[in-house]
């Protein structure tokens, strides 16, 4: 199989002092897509923070080989604040330097780390992001447009390819603050576990006998499966990695094209099995997973994921000091009719909509804002909002509105988007109208 990237234009961000870098990472992405990419060399934490804030990338390189100063500024723009904490890295080191993988995930959101020298590495770094765009595309705002985001994402009989997805999905979940850190190390085992046995097992057909053997003889397992890739009937063969993330939970369903194995043997929890050489991949996965089960067949595994039960909404930098509210149960936000003075930031809680005295849908953390629309156009409430149990709110003035936008100009342009999502959604009759 071919794997197809969306066609859509990027312009990728590289915070680096060297000029000569543009060249280096140009032949990389020429491979994957030829046309539909730019680069934007950003050598000042000026220039970086503006195409940061402005261009809001779904991911940037950063090379710590030719590293800008202030770039402690610039991991602390993206750990701030929650608009922007999602916004991926690959961080690209030079021969001689080394970094600890998990160290650099903690200051940066990092999608990769690879040797500036190794054009493969960054040719699966940029194909796995590339591949990724809608699951960038949720973290990178850090609040779901849609209620239940869903997505598929494709991998090559590639096992770097896999434990760079595992990262991206643990980071994804961590970041939008769905999992604590402890999870997410227990999550990233797990998924990467699972897709390389997909891989190894599934696409390419090696036996636990078969890589007992390759081990003994001293053979590079990951050297052994490129060399079954040059079979083209193993080559067009991958692994898809489907999820569904809602409130409490994530599902993420891996599938191989390979013929199935009998799965019960490793779904036991033998103590035995930790003192084998290879073949305890499921059984971590099952220990380090809330949910595991496989198919009948067993070419076919699926991961739960269970969130935190007292999910609050990250409220964004700029909010922060607006008055937050206790909404009890019973009682109104706003009232249809009435004149428009504020608008809501949604913390926690749900609440009804009423036009007329009838119930016409809820709002939830999941639409973030209520009242925008009147707010904006100055226009009266169209709609009644009670509150369905306690909930939280901030209650943002217009003079303080406009005070956060002038510091923060980039949450208007997501304050677009996310009023376009909304009336996309609207006119397709697949959520509430907007609610002035």
């Amino acid at each position: 199989m071919s794997i197809l990237l969306h066609r859509l234009h990027r312009n990728f961000g590289i915070i680096s002092k060297d000029h000569n870098i543009v060249d280096l990472l140009k032949p990389t992405l020429n491979e994957i897509d030829t046309e539909n990419y730019s680069f934007a060399l950003l050598t000042s934490f000026e220039k970086s923070s503006e195409f940061i804030n402005f261009d809001l990338p779904d991911f940037i390189v950063v090379d710590l080989d030719n590293s800008i100063e202030d770039l402690e500024r610039i991991q602390k723009l993206l750990k701030e604040d929650p608009w922007l904490v999602g916004i991926g890295v690959i961080c690209i080191l030079g021969e001689e330097k080394s970094e600890d993988f998990l160290q650099l995930a903690h200051k940066w959101n990092l999608v990769a780390l690879v040797d500036r020298s190794d054009q493969d590495s960054l040719r699966r770094a940029f194909r796995i992001v590339l591949m990724s765009e809608h699951l960038l595309m949720d973290r990178r705002t850090d609040f779901q447009f849609q209620e239940k985001p869903t997505g598929q994402i494709v991998i090559s009989n590639d096992v770097e390819m896999a434990e760079k997805t595992a990262n991206l999905v643990a980071t994804y979940l961590l970041e939008s603050g769905k999992i604590d850190r402890n999870k997410y190390y227990n999550l990233n085992m797990g998924l990467s576990e699972l897709m390389i046995n997909a891989i190894e097992h599934g696409n390419c057909g090696i036996s636990f006998s078969d890589k007992t053997k390759l081990l003994e003889d001293g053979v590079n397992i990951m050297e052994h499966i490129r060399t079954l890739n040059e079979d083209p009937e193993i080559a067009k063969r991958y692994v898809t990695l489907d999820y569904a993330i809602e409130e409490d939970r994530s599902t993420w369903v891996i599938t191989d094209m390979g013929e199935g194995f009998d799965h019960k043997e490793f779904m036991k929890n033998n103590p035995q099995n930790l003192f084998l050489p290879h073949g305890r991949g499921i059984m971590m996965a099952r220990n380090s997973s809330d949910e595991l089960s496989y198919n009948d067949v067993g070419n076919q595994v699926t991961l739960v994921c269970h969130h935190y039960s007292e999910a609050r909404s990250t409220v964004p930098i700029g909010f922060r000091e607006e008055e937050e509210v206790l909404i009890k149960e019973g009682e109104s936000v706003f009232e249809e009719g009435e004149e428009s003075s504020y608008l809501c930031y949604i913390l926690s809680g749900e609440f009804q909509v009423q036009v007329g005295g009838k119930e016409i849908g809820s709002l939830s953390p999941n639409d973030m804002f209520m009242g925008e629309m009147s707010f904006l156009l100055n226009r009266k409430r169209s709609a009644t909002v009670i509150a369905a149990k306690d909930s939280k709110i901030l209650r943002i003035s217009q003079k303080s509105f406009i005070n956060i936008i002038k510091k923060y100009p980039n949450y208007m342009l997501l304050l677009s988007r996310l009023l376009a999502q909304r009336l996309s959604r609207a006119n397709n009759a697949e959520s509430l109208p907007f609610v002035n």
